[in-house]
């Protein structure tokens, strides 16, 4: 099926819920678009598109998360904060966050986020974050994992490379890759470092992850 209103874009990022009720697609033009199965326009095979004004429309996207329902939705891009909906992507509020990395300190969003993963339910998830002034020049992960579902801004250094010991091996190639389980407890994420790139996994909440050889 064709849409009716986004048109050629250049498309950076789209999720589907579960049952695939809830699509939300977004582009490096600041865009963002939803749309549901029943909003199939009659007789036409097309889906019928609304575009949801996040960020004022002035950010470059790069990934989206969704939970299970389609009702809880996180959208990440290139110098941004984080964005966060609680109504199926009708509308988003800002999330600044602050991680505080070992050894080194606090440091504050916005950040070039390339990923974003979430749980069944949208309360464990987990984003990765490429060099930049604001992150100190690190490529870290960061998460959030809360039990209630209520408190969406206390974000905490997952992993990554600080040079500084004990975390001084350094990672600065892009996260081109990142996944969750249904629970969040077991993780996956790429780099692309030529020396240091390759598969890393945690299952501690991603609280550590490990190089998987042989795939780099």
């Amino acid at each position: 099926r064709t849409s009716t209103a986004p048109g050629i874009r250049d498309w950076k990022a789209v999720a589907v819920s579960a049952a695939g009720n809830v699509i939300i697609a977004a582009a490096a033009d600041g865009t963002v678009w939803r749309t549901s199965r029943n909003q199939l326009v009659q007789n036409t095979g097309n889906l019928g598109w609304v575009q949801s004004n996040v960020g004022g429309g002035s950010n470059s996207w790069t990934s989206i998360a969704m939970n299970r329902l389609g009702s809880v939705i996180w959208l990440v891009g290139n110098n941004t904060h984080l964005y966060l909906s609680q109504d199926a992507g009708q509308t988003f509020v800002q999330v600044p966050i602050t991680v505080t990395v070992p050894n080194l300190g606090n440091i504050s969003s916005p950040f070039n986020f390339s990923n974003i993963a979430t749980d069944n339910l949208g309360n464990n998830t987990v984003a990765t974050v490429e060099p930049s002034s604001n992150s100190s020049n690190l490529s870290f992960i960061a998460k959030s994992f809360i039990s209630d579902g209520a408190v969406y801004n206390q974000w905490s250094w997952g992993w990554g490379r600080t040079g500084y010991y004990p975390y001084n091996n350094i990672v600065n190639g892009s996260w081109t890759g990142l996944a969750v389980s249904s629970n969040a407890a077991t993780v996956y994420a790429v780099n692309n470092d030529p020396s240091s790139g390759g598969l890393y996994v945690s299952q501690d909440n991603a609280s550590n992850f490990y190089w998987t050889g042989g795939v780099k």
